[in-house]
């Protein structure tokens, strides 16, 4: 096996680079260690070779990097926020929610969402809705019930009634109770 070849001295980062022109801009030291060096704009640690140093600022990772910091300042984090939902559209949501929940089941929310954009294309509010399974699912749980139970709670107070109790279990082992409420 050939024996690795070692270099004679040690080679160590150079201020005088940072002047150069083909390395100006972005070289830069490592602090904690004299022989690499560091390209501000990948932000990685590099040999204190001038060679290997050239070489980086040639390669493809560097030129796309150099590329993306010319491009400007990156976007702050409340850029990528969505907007806020419009009261209308929320009110939509609910409305079809409630509509699935007494009359579907869940799985043909998906159908009818697209189907509601497709009948009338200039309407904004349903352009606007978007409303699968599981956002269904959790207006139903998160929203309606406890806003209908509280409704329950009201309508009977104190006064007498009859509870009518269905039980069953679905094939996910969850079970599912109906109520009817007689005065």
């Amino acid at each position: 096996m050939p024996k690795e070849k070692k270099s004679l001295y040690t080679r160590k980062y150079r201020v005088a680079w940072e002047s150069d022109a083909e390395l100006k801009g972005w070289i830069g030291p490592v602090l904690a260690d004299e022989t690499k060096s560091l390209c501000k704009i990948c932000k990685c640690t590099l040999a204190a070779h001038k060679k290997d140093l050239l070489l980086h600022g040639k390669s493809k990772k560097h030129q796309e990097a150099e590329k993306r910091s010319l491009a400007g300042p990156s976007k702050k984090i409340t850029e990528f926020m969505k907007k806020g939902l419009t009261a209308s559209r929320k009110i939509a949501e609910l409305k079809i929610a409630a509509f699935i929940c007494e009359h579907c089941s869940l799985a043909t929310i998906d159908h009818l969402g697209s189907l509601l954009k497709k009948l009338d294309k200039s309407s904004e509010i349903l352009n606007d809705v978007k409303l699968h399974r599981t956002k269904c699912t959790s207006l139903i749980l998160n929203v309606l019930a406890p806003s209908i139970l509280n409704d329950l709670l009201l309508d009977v107070a104190d006064s007498k009634y009859s509870l009518i109790i269905d039980e069953h279990c679905s094939r996910f082992h969850k079970n599912a109770m109906r109520y009817d409420k007689i005065f």
